[in-house]
C-alpha cells in the first residue's frame, strides 16, 4: 500500500493538535469558592501592616484585613479554624465591613482561579454578613411558654 503524503501531515497535524489539546486540558483554569465565617482581628492601613497579606483582585490596595477563621468551606489546605489570614484589600467598606467591625463575626464568600498548581489572588465575591452575636437572630431563643397562665387584673374580685 502507497501512503499518500497529504494523509501522512495531515495525521501528523492532527497528532500535533491533539498533544496540544491534551497539555491545556491539564491546565485547565478552575475556580475555587470558600464561604469562610471568621472574626475581624484587624483592619489597618497597609503601609502600616507587617507581614504576609493574600493578594486580591484589588487594583489599588490601601488596607489589609486580617480575620481569624472560625470555619471554612470546604476546607483549604494550611487554614484550619483558629489560623489567621490577612487580605489586601482597596477599603473596608467595598467588602460590606464598617468602622466597628474590628472583634465581629462575619460570613465571607471568596473566591480564586486555579491553573494547574498555580493560584490566583482572592475575590470576595459578595459583601461580608455580620454574624449576629445573640441566639435571637438566628432563631435560637428559647420561647417562655404563656400556657394555663392567666392575665393579671387591676383589682382583686372576692
Amino acid at each position: 500500500m502507497i501512503s499518500n503524503p497529504l494523509t501522512r501531515s495531515q495525521s501528523v497535524l492532527f497528532a500535533a493538535a491533539l498533544l496540544i489539546a491534551s497539555a491545556g486540558a491539564s491546565a485547565q483554569t478552575n475556580k475555587e469558592i470558600h464561604k469562610l465565617r471568621a472574626n475581624v482581628v484587624e483592619v489597618e492601613q497597609l503601609r502600616q501592616f507587617k507581614g504576609p497579606a493574600q493578594r486580591t483582585l484589588t487594583p489599588d490596595p490601601r488596607f489589609v484585613l486580617t480575620v481569624r477563621i472560625e470555619s471554612i468551606a470546604p476546607p483549604l489546605a494550611g487554614y484550619t479554624n483558629g489560623n489567621t489570614m490577612s487580605f489586601a484589600i482597596h477599603s473596608p467598606a467595598r467588602i460590606g465591613l464598617d468602622g466597628a467591625s474590628k472583634g465581629q463575626t462575619y460570613d465571607f464568600v471568596v473566591s480564586r482561579e486555579v491553573r494547574g498548581e498555580t493560584k490566583g489572588p482572592w475575590w470576595f465575591e459578595s459583601p461580608a454578613v455580620r454574624v449576629p452575636k445573640s441566639g435571637a437572630a438566628n432563631g435560637s431563643q428559647s420561647i417562655r411558654s404563656q400556657t394555663n397562665q392567666t392575665p393579671s387584673t387591676a383589682g382583686s374580685q372576692r
